[in-house]
This record gives structure tokens, sequence and C-alpha cells, in this order.
């Protein structure tokens, strides 16, 4: 009366006499492995790089989106000289244009910084500016600003 158990061997989940389960448990342990080390390299900006494409749009303001900007015309002129290739027009910290002539124009929008550069210059520059879209308010008068071999800020635009 010994009944023997009969056990189910599929041999479809041998693998050339190794078992199917030794063999997920490998594939698993290398997978598992693999995710700790992605995650590991993530931490590593110079990584990070290579392993997502969100890095591009990270930090993008939309400010720097000039489709959703109005945009505005500044003209600047220079009073005491004809031309100075090496003074530049700055527009939040960002050279623009340099004189090249006795006047310049620069596109602006809303609450930008405009400067003028004159550290490379020797001698003083005297800057005004001539005129403006009718869209901007300056808030300035029709002064002229004196630059000594320094940046000095010309305005501050505003759009109405």
């Amino acid at each position: 009366m010994n009944k023997k158990k009969k056990s189910l061997s599929f041999r479809f989940f041998k693998v050339e006499g190794v078992k199917i389960e030794r063999l997920l448990i490998i594939i698993f342990s290398i997978c598992f492995a693999l995710l700790i080390l992605a995650q590991v390299l993530m931490t590593f900006p110079n990584a990070r790089m290579f392993l997502t494409q969100e890095e591009k749009v990270e930090g993008v303001f939309l400010e720097k989106s000039d489709a959703l900007y109005d945009k505005g015309v500044v003209v600047i002129e220079l009073i005491n000289h004809e031309r100075i290739d090496a003074a530049w027009v700055l527009v939040n910290g960002q050279k623009k244009v340099n004189f090249t002539g006795k006047q310049v124009s620069i596109s602006v929008k809303d609450t930008d910084l405009i400067e003028v550069d004159g550290t490379k210059v020797d001698g003083i520059i005297k800057v005004r500016i001539a005129s403006c879209s009718t869209n901007i308010d300056l808030l300035i008068d029709n002064s002229v600003l004196d630059i000594d071999g320094n940046i000095g800020v010309l305005a501050r635009a505003r759009l109405k």
C-alpha cells in the first residue's frame, strides 16, 4: 500500500540541467543590481544627463520665452563719440550690441535692465536714450549718463 507521490516535472522548465527558478533568481538579481546602479548614477549630474531627457527643460524660465511677452525698441545714442566698438549695451547683464555707430537700437521686454559696459574703454562715455517705442515707459527724463570705465545703469524698461 505504499503509494509513491508523483511529482510533476515538465521538461520545458529545465534548461540544460538548470532549474527555471535558479535562472529567474539570477535574472532578478541582475535587474535589481542594474536598478540600484541607475539610481546611484542619477545622483551625479554628469551621469544624469545620459540617463534622462528632463535636464534639457529643467530650469528654463517662462520669462525667457520671447513668444509670451511683448517687446519694445529702445534707441541709445552716444553723445561724445561717433563710434566705440569696445563699449557694449547690456540687457539684464547680457551683451546685446556694441556701439558700431552713433546710435544703436535694442529690443527689450518688461522689467529688462538696460546698462552700458564701458570697462574696456579709456575715457568717459556719454550716452542717453534717444527714443523708444510707444509701448515703453522708461521712467527717466532725457538725461545723459557718464560712464568712466565702469558699467552704468541706463534705465529699466516698463511696458505699458
